[in-house]
């Protein structure tokens, strides 16, 4: 059995037609639908973000069942996504993190080592080293060296301190 869409006035299956609510078949295809939509959001980018987002939190269930399924399927997909939005905040692409990479030599840019530390049954990526106050990116860093120079504060007196300590009582 098949349908014209009001839309695109072309005669198409009655699965290419969604459901409304009450389970009544739509005029329009789920083609045009979905191109009507985004050119409805693509007018009100503010509008449909804050609709999404309230929809999001009163729906935390069905977002958290989609999100799971989603994440089981596309597992390197996801992996990039999470990768290439963390080093967002670096302002750096993953092209420049693999040349990073691939420049150290998978090597952490004090210690000369390879990460050791393990999350998720894997061996984690070096760490994005940056200036705080700049922004800055000076390289790639294993976790503790990362860890080491938070907690020295970045500061080069602390350090010159800390190695004037370690000479003088090994």
């Amino acid at each position: 059995m098949s349908k014209v869409c009001h839309l695109c006035k072309i005669s198409k299956k009655l699965e290419d037609f969604g459901k409304h609510e009450i389970k009544i078949k739509w005029g329009i295809c789920k083609e045009c639908a979905r191109n009507k939509q985004k050119i409805c959001r693509d007018r009100n980018p503010e509008k449909y973000k804050t609709r999404h987002n309230n929809w999001c939190k009163n729906n935390r269930d069905k977002t958290n069942k989609y999100s799971k399924k989603w994440i089981s399927s596309n597992k390197e997909k996801h992996e990039l996504i999470k990768q290439s939005n963390h080093l967002k905040k670096y302002n750096i692409s993953i092209d420049d993190f693999n040349l990073l990479i691939k420049k150290q030599n998978n090597l952490c840019a004090i210690c000369k080592n390879p990460e050791t530390a393990i999350f998720n049954k894997k061996i984690r990526k070096l760490a994005v080293d940056h200036c705080h106050k700049t922004l800055k990116i000076r390289g790639l860093l294993c976790g503790n060296c990362n860890i080491a120079l938070g907690k020295f504060k970045d500061s080069v007196e602390i350090l010159e301190s800390a190695i004037s300590y370690l000479k003088e009582y090994g």
